[in-house]
C-alpha cells in the first residue's frame, strides 16, 4: 500500500502519469492503479517508478512506513502459517535496515531444517533449549545462551537438540536493502547428518 506515497512524490515533482509511463515503460493505467493502491508493483517495477521519480526505494519504503521501535509479542508477525511445522516470527518491525526473527521449535518436532543460504550475513542466539547446528560439515551444539554467525550464502542446517522446545533469535540485514533476495529453508527428514 504505496501508491499514495508515489503519488505524492510524482506530484511534489511535477510529473503527469503520462510523463512517469514514458520514463519508466509502464502503462498509464497500471500506474493510476498502483496510485490508487489497486495493484502492487513488482519489485522491477517500483525500481522503475523510483528511478522516474528520482528517489531510492529505500527512501520510499521509509516514507511509507513509520518507525514503531517496541513490537509487542502478540503483536509479532508469523512469516510462515499458523500451523507451519515450526513458529518463525518477525521481532521487527519488517521495513528496517535490520530485521529480528524468532524461531521456535517444538518441543516434539525432531526434523532437520536445511537453509541454502541467504544474502547476507546473519546471526542467532539460543535462549531457551538446545540446537544443533551445522555449517558446512561442521556441526554445534548450542545451547542457552551460545550465538552462532552464519555467512551469507552458506548453507546451513539445525534441528532441536533438547527435550523441551527451543527458542533462538535472529538478525540480519534486511532483504529489501539487497535486491537479490534468494532465502529458501526446505525440510529433510534424514536425521543422521545432524546426529541423534
Amino acid at each position: 500500500m504505496i501508491g499514495q506515497t508515489i503519488k505524492r512524490y510524482r506530484k511534489h515533482n511535477n510529473l503527469t502519469l503520462n510523463e512517469v509511463s514514458l520514463r519508466t515503460g509502464l502503462s498509464v493505467g497500471y500506474l493510476s492503479n498502483v496510485e490508487r493502491d489497486l495493484t502492487s508493483p513488482t519489485f522491477d517495477n517500483l525500481c522503475r517508478i523510483c528511478d522516474a521519480l528520482s528517489i531510492s526505494v529505500e527512501d520510499l519504503l521509509r516514507q511509507k512506513q513509520s518507525y514503531k521501535p517496541c513490537i509487542k509479542k502478540k503483536n509479532r508477525k508469523s512469516i510462515y502459517p499458523k500451523d507451519y511445522r515450526f513458529q518463525y516470527e518477525y521481532i521487527t518491525a519488517t521495513h528496517l535496515p535490520m530485521v529480528g526473527i524468532c524461531m521456535t521449535l517444538p518441543a516434539d518436532y525432531r526434523g532437520k531444517e536445511v537453509s541454502s543460504g541467504h544474502d547476507t550475513d546473519e546471526y542467532g542466539i539460543i535462549v531457551k533449549g538446545a540446537l544443533i547446528f551445522e555449517i558446512e560439515g561442521e556441526k554445534f551444539l548450542l545451547e542457552e545462551g551460545d550465538a552462532i554467525y552464519v555467512k551469507a550464502r552458506t548453507l546451513h542446517k539445525w534441528r532441536n537438540a533438547g527435550e523441551g522446545e527451543c527458542v533462538s533469535y535472529w538478525t540480519r540485514i534486511n532483504y529489501i536493502f539487497t535486491p537479490s533476495f534468494k532465502y529458501h529453508n526446505r525440510f529433510e527428514s534424514d536425521l543422521d547428518d545432524l546426529g541423534e
